[in-house]
């Protein structure tokens, strides 16, 4: 399981938003109360780690960049099935 950034992506970070509904997000947090974040870079392609609830659950993720992008990015999110 993975995130795999275009070339183009200029944000350093990114954030993870969960919904049921896709309507109401909420913050990804890890247990500690942090938010769930990854450092990126163009073109990485980031594991994810497919046991944290909002990955391994029914719903909808938003990613966000740390950083105001220059256009419209295309991130591909790669999981498996169970």
């Amino acid at each position: 399981c993975g995130i795999q950034f275009p070339a183009a992506m200029t944000g350093t970070a990114i954030t993870f938003d969960y919904s049921m509904d896709n309507s109401t997000f909420v913050d990804v947090k890890e247990t500690d109360g942090t938010e769930v974040s990854y450092t990126v870079s163009a073109g990485d392609m980031v594991r994810v780690d497919p046991s944290g609830w909002a990955f391994a659950s029914i719903g909808f993720i938003r990613v966000t960049s740390g950083s105001t992008e220059a256009a419209d990015r295309s991130i591909k999110l790669i999981f498996r099935t169970a």
